[in-house]
């Protein structure tokens, strides 16, 4: 957390950070393994995941972390709602929002700790259990959280029971069960078409050829997704475009870059002079080397 904050603190790299560091620990797992054999009978089990053999006594005091973890996210529950509405709007509503969010990780971490310390590297249950619990809690996290966590007990008993019985007499590790439930669903994530809003509709208009024209709206009414549009960005669900009488989805992507370019307003062109910036609309016209 503190390394993707030094750089930033936007979600890839919070990510590339966290990469990064489980790749320092798995070296020093891996270190130990090397001088000191004989852990390497429990490492496997414990990469797997599973339930076996666990007892309360086992449990402690691990029980005693995740009930006080679970009850502290359910009182920030209002807090994560209102941080879920971006940085920008929680600050101005006077949140601490980097002090949030840290406890917020701090709180994930502790949790995730003390699942991971008897159950091993259990995968995709935190993944799959949100997914299903929104639908039917909504956005409320107060509401949400708790519903999670009872899902997640009783989705994690299942898999384990179909563990012990799908190939019974034999026993497969729990692990496998939810790694076979997950990959697929986390798949069809990936997949998924969101389904998108209608922005733009009954749009008839003409742009002339040697004029500046200005498309003013409020944000979100659609000028970014005309424009993408136009330039072939976009597809549009009906109804059709051209240049020049020719509509632009029967154009070479080449040809079409001589007629019309689009310049993103959420991308950042660094130090680049106005000058440098529009000389770049000759692009499509050079031959090699450039």
């Amino acid at each position: 957390y503190f390394i993707a904050r030094k750089t930033g603190a936007s979600k890839i790299t919070l990510v590339l950070a966290g990469v990064a560091i489980s790749s320092l620990f798995n070296a020093g797992t891996d270190t130990v393994t090397t001088f000191v054999p004989d852990t390497l009978s429990g490492l496997s089990d414990f990469r797997i995941g599973g339930l076996e053999g666990i007892s309360l006594g086992v449990l402690s005091p691990a029980w005693v972390l995740i009930i006080a973890g679970i009850a502290a996210v359910i009182l920030l529950g209002h807090d994560i709602d209102v941080l879920a509405l971006g940085d920008s709007t929680a600050f101005t509503l006077g949140m601490n929002v980097k002090l949030l969010r840290f406890v917020l990780l701090t709180l994930a971490a502790l949790l995730a700790g003390a699942a991971v310390s008897f159950s091993g590297l259990l995968g995709f249950i935190g993944l799959i259990i949100p997914h299903i619990a929104e639908k039917l809690t909504g956005s409320s996290h107060t509401l949400k959280i708790p519903v999670c966590a009872l899902m997640g007990a009783v989705f994690t008993s299942m898999c384990d029971l179909l563990a012990r019985t799908l190939f019974a007499p034999h026993e497969i590790a729990l692990g496998i069960v939810v790694s076979y439930i997950g990959v697929p669903f986390f798949i069809y994530l990936l997949l998924r078409k969101k389904g998108g809003k209608q922005v733009l509709y009954n749009i008839d208009t003409v742009f002339e050829s040697g004029r500046i024209t200005s498309i003013i709206g409020k944000n979100g009414c659609g000028k970014s997704t005309l424009l993408q549009m136009c330039c072939g960005l976009l597809t549009p669900s009906e109804g059709s475009i051209t240049i020049d009488g020719v509509n632009i989805a029967s154009i070479k992507h080449a040809d079409l870059a001589k007629k019309i370019s689009y310049f993103s307003q959420s991308h950042s062109a660094g130090s680049i002079t106005v000058c440098s910036l529009v000389s770049h609309g000759r692009f499509p016209y050079l031959g090699y080397p450039r």
